[in-house]
């Protein structure tokens, strides 16, 4: 069943309409471990889980929002935005920019930020227009809120030094995503780079090229090249590489498998092509990193 189109309140005036089946989840900012939060300029936060009726209009809002959606989808009403904000995408209104928004589809959940006119992230939004864009790190933001929320609860030692590390990574994510670029190109491009380093994570063993990796975001060759230098400080086959090795490690540190599987795993066609890329990658063989690693393998032991 497709829901009948929905008419927006008007912007130029103020309407909060929530339901009481909508469950709304607020962060604690003012808890002492969250100064991170507060530093970067977040007045109020939370993880939202909406159904009908939800409806918010703002006609002269003093502060800057940023709206994730998680998942469903819904309504907007703010000049020179597309009229629906669907799942994986961001919402940036800054201060005093009339805006609206409510729910489109049967549920819908969103992370929302209410932000200092001119307190950190604040100060690089001042004069912005009003956007919809793909979001890079709503995955990430969503998990460190929920760790935030759940450790707030508690009052000792690792509850507060676990609200401190939430709290740190959610101005990071932030600042990263709103104050570092609003561009929505270049925030769709980010995504998709990030999306091919998460299938190469998990096709490790794939034989990757420069020509494998453009064909799969669609991108020529030299396009690729220079999107990962602007957006990773890296070159692609670089960063398979890094991958790669990051994986390496983990294997020699906590299994005994012999050299020739984790190069197989990887990618490598023998254990001397691997032996040479990591050493030239970390500086150590995969040997003597497996000992330094693991101080109690015997030399009678070692499975390389």
């Amino acid at each position: 069943m497709v829901d009948a189109p929905h008419s927006p309140p008007s912007p130029r005036k103020t309407l909060h309409v929530i339901g009481p089946d909508c469950q709304e989840r607020f962060l604690a900012i003012e808890h002492q471990s969250a100064v991170a939060l507060r530093d970067v300029g977040v007045m109020w936060s939370g993880i939202s889980d909406l159904v009908k009726p939800y409806e918010i209009s703002r006609a002269q809002p003093t502060f800057h929002l940023a709206l994730y959606t998680v998942a469903g989808s819904g309504w907007v009403d703010v000049a020179g935005c597309p009229a629906e904000i669907g799942a994986g995408e961001l919402l940036i209104v800054p201060a005093g920019t009339p805006c609206a928004y409510g729910i489109r589809s049967a549920r819908w959940q969103v992370l929302w930020f209410h932000l200092a006119l001119s307190t950190g992230i604040g100060q690089a939004l001042r004069g912005r227009a009003p956007v919809i864009h793909a979001a890079a790190f709503t995955a990430r933001l969503q998990a460190a809120m929920e760790g935030f929320l759940v450790e707030a609860r508690g009052s000792d030692d690792g509850a507060r030094r676990a609200v401190e590390l939430n709290a740190e990574l959610i101005g990071c994510y932030l600042e990263r995503e709103l104050a570092a670029d609003v561009d929505p190109r270049s925030a769709a491009i980010r995504r998709r780079l990030q999306q091919l380093w998460d299938e190469v994570d998990r096709n490790l063993r794939h034989p990757w090229s420069v020509a494998a990796l453009a064909g799969h975001v669609h991108e020529s060759q030299i396009n690729l090249y220079r999107l990962c230098a602007r957006h990773f400080d890296v070159k692609p086959m670089a960063m398979v590489t890094r991958l790669r090795m990051e994986r390496a490690r983990q294997f020699l540190r906590e299994t005994d498998e012999p050299l020739k599987r984790i190069a197989d795993w990887i990618g490598y066609r023998n254990e001397f092509a691997f032996s040479t890329a990591f050493k030239r990658f970390s500086g150590l063989s995969p040997r003597d990193f497996r000992r330094q690693a693991k101080p109690g393998l015997g030399a009678g032991r070692d499975p390389g």
